[in-house]
């Protein structure tokens, strides 16, 4: 081999080195913005879990508190009909607005209950 081939091959050697150096320089610097990239992601990520952690509980509390009104309503309004129902049977009088009172005090007095055991109307809206 001669010299001048010798520094030929060197000079084509080195080319590629430096090459090879500048690819992996650049590979290096996609990689570390990737890595940031994912770190960024992770904590929006992990935000967006504790967000939805607290959306659900909200969410299931107010389920709960939906099904406890709902239960409530359900039962003041069987016990209204209840009242009303022995209130307007024939000769209830005196012992059916008691009862009434026994039964709900308040819906009595809501529908107009008289001191006779009588109902007096009561618009709904």
């Amino acid at each position: 081999m001669t010299a001048g081939t010798r520094n030929a091959t060197i000079k084509e050697l080195r080319q590629k080195l430096d090459a090879t150096i500048y690819e992996l320089s650049e590979a290096n610097r996609l990689n570390s913005k990737l890595l940031e990239e994912r770190d960024v992601s992770d904590i929006e990520i992990r935000e967006i879990n504790i967000r939805l952690a607290k959306l659900k509980n909200e969410l299931t509390e107010l389920h709960l508190k939906n099904v406890d009104l709902t239960a409530e309503r359900y039962s003041l309004y069987h016990v209204h009909h209840i009242c009303v129902t022995v209130l307007t049977v024939q000769g209830a009088g005196e012992a059916g607005a008691a009862h009434a009172g026994n039964c709900l005090p308040s819906l009595a007095v809501e529908e107009g209950v008289t001191s006779s055991g009588s109902l007096q109307p009561h618009t709904y809206y």
